[in-house]
């Protein structure tokens, strides 16, 4: 099976890092994630694609460092691509 996942830009609003921890967060989020894909894949359901991914609050400790906050955003943003897609309002009431 071929996972192919593309995130664009990693948003961390509110976070205070620089260049270099950025790169460092964005490297610890994308091993963090292909772990989680090798281990566990992807429920056949989780195929789709999406402009943008909220996956939820990253709880940053004082001494954790950007590996740890990597590695957070990677196990959120698996679990969420791991959902089904959420139908909307009009999909559930067949308005196109």
């Amino acid at each position: 099976m071929n996972i192919n996942v593309c995130i664009e830009r990693l948003v961390l609003d509110g976070l205070p890092v620089n260049s270099v921890q950025g790169h460092a967060i964005a490297a610890a989020m994308e091993a963090e994630l292909t772990r989680l894909l090798t281990i566990e894949g992807l429920a056949a359901s989780a195929s789709r694609a999406e402009s943008h991914l909220a996956a939820g609050q990253i709880h940053v400790v004082p001494d954790g460092g950007p590996r740890s906050v990597g590695q957070q955003i990677g196990d959120a943003v698996y679990h969420v691509l791991n959902q089904p897609k959420q139908t909307t309002a009009n999909q559930k009431a067949n308005i196109p």
